[in-house]
């Protein structure tokens, strides 16, 4: 196993050229807009890729077998990427690496989760537009770098000014301070991954609804396909998706680990 350089990024695109879900989060590293790491099985030729997307995910893809791969894999990811602690989230991406991974983390104890995912219907986002009203003393905003800052939403970008270039984002303010924001945690491959929140007092009140449809619309401005996944938990996630013209699809499995396991 070798770790790419940042400059040979690319090699591995076609590795990963037909993967089928989570495409911003994986292509954002491999632009390198975000922060991460790619590991290969040959820097020149790589056929099988494991992504560590630093603070979310890791993925796995292209081809099982190949010798020593999966048993260094596994010395890298619990000696080294989670020696100081943390969790393993860990996507398989192509076809057998499911079964392989089942077989290799067996003695760690690892179990694997569901994550919902959905495809995003224009159609049916213009179908199910709706007109909300902001309150008096409400204002609709884009996301700028001074927001961007103030609410710490570029964490997993190289940097603010990476948001910036490539990112979009809008927030509610009320009375300066953000209450509600939608934007793009990752973006790469014409794809922007969607993360949301509204602050608990302000929740109920349609804010969400507001700040995703003007993200989305941005998107379709843009050329960029928008992205919505979340656990099978986060119902008013689930439903505000299907508001929005996203169609779930069949669930993608992770392999989970903790410390407290």
């Amino acid at each position: 196993m070798n770790k790419l350089n940042t400059k040979d990024y690319y090699k591995v695109n076609t590795a990963l050229k037909n993967i089928e879900h989570s495409i911003p989060i994986v292509f954002s590293i491999v632009e390198g807009i975000a922060k991460g790491s790619i590991y290969v099985d040959d820097l020149n030729e790589p056929k099988t890729v494991f992504l560590y997307a630093e603070d979310s995910f890791c993925y796995i893809a292209g081809e099982v077998g190949i010798k020593n791969f999966s048993t260094e894999l596994r010395d890298l990811i619990f000696n080294k990427i989670l020696v100081d602690g943390g969790e393993l989230v860990l996507f398989p991406l192509s076809s057998g690496w499911n079964e392989e991974l089942l077989k290799l983390f067996n003695e760690k104890g690892t179990i694997t989760i569901q994550r919902k995912t959905f495809e995003f219907d224009k159609s049916k986002f213009e179908a199910n537009k709706k007109i909300i009203e902001l309150p008096k003393g409400y204002t609709l905003k884009q996301i700028d770098e001074e927001i961007a800052k103030k609410i710490n939403i570029t964490k997993s970008y190289k940097s603010v000014e990476k948001f910036v270039a490539n990112g979009i984002g809008f927030c509610i303010l009320k009375d300066g301070e953000v209450i509600s924001a939608c934007y793009s945690i990752h973006v790469g491959n014409s794809n922007a991954e969607i993360d949301i929140f509204t602050k608990e007092e302000y929740m109920g009140k349609g804010f969400a609804r507001i700040v995703a449809a003007s993200f989305i619309e941005k998107c379709i401005e843009k050329g960029l396909t928008p992205n919505w996944s979340c656990w099978p938990f986060r119902e008013t996630s689930i439903i505000l998706a299907k508001k929005l013209g996203f169609i779930e699809r069949e669930d993608e499995i992770a392999h989970y680990w903790a410390p407290d396991m």
